[in-house]
């Protein structure tokens, strides 16, 4: 399997820029329909940059990156396991 890493980062900052746009929406819209919104978004894109069951999936991934990247760097960054775990739980069953 052979993922284009510019696919990838075009989906990520789509995702990045419609996170930043739903995120300072009035009224304050709720993170999990933030979050269904920038995944929506982001799968649609990825499926229209490719249009197959592994352009599907790196759509949804590089979508959940794209809107819970910054608490995985920051869990990263902080060698917190369980910061981590939670983070990874946080994308992973939302």
């Amino acid at each position: 399997m052979e993922i284009p890493v510019r696919s990838l980062f075009e989906v990520v900052v789509i995702v990045m820029i419609i996170k930043l746009i739903v995120s300072n929406y009035q009224p304050p819209i709720q993170e999990s329909i933030q979050a269904i919104i920038c995944i929506a978004i982001g799968t649609v894109i990825g499926l229209l940059i490719d249009p197959s069951v592994e352009g599907l999936t790196t759509a949804i991934i590089s979508s959940g990156i794209g809107f819970y990247g910054e608490e995985l760097w920051a869990a990263l960054k902080s060698n917190d396991i369980k910061l981590v775990c939670y983070s990874y739980n946080k994308v992973a069953y939302n």
